[in-house]
């Protein structure tokens, strides 16, 4: 059964809460089902994740861009903050514990 790859956004905190599973074989898919492209997104929550890719860090990079300063990372874990190293996109990026 796949998993469902609804956004949750916290519009309060300008925070969105990443799915399960996020990688570049469905986050076109997701983009398009929630418009998320559109959101002022200044956080993004990875507590839900559990498989993320480097195609998420350029919605982040993205998201940096637009909104002209870093965004925030809760709970990016390892694979994350190996990802953001392995690219060099720590400038785009405020990781929190």
């Amino acid at each position: 059964m796949a998993k469902p790859l609804d956004a949750n956004w916290q519009q309060d905190q300008a925070t969105l809460i990443l799915p399960e599973d996020l990688t570049v074989s469905n986050l076109d898919k997701w983009l398009k089902k929630n418009r998320v492209l559109t959101l002022p997104v200044r956080k993004v929550d990875f507590s839900a994740s559990r498989k993320v890719d480097s195609s998420v860090l350029a919605l982040i990079a993205y998201w940096a861009v637009k909104a002209e300063q870093p965004i925030e990372l809760i709970n990016a874990g390892d694979q994350v903050e190996t990802l953001l190293d392995l690219y060099d996109l720590e400038e785009l990026v405020v990781v929190l514990s």
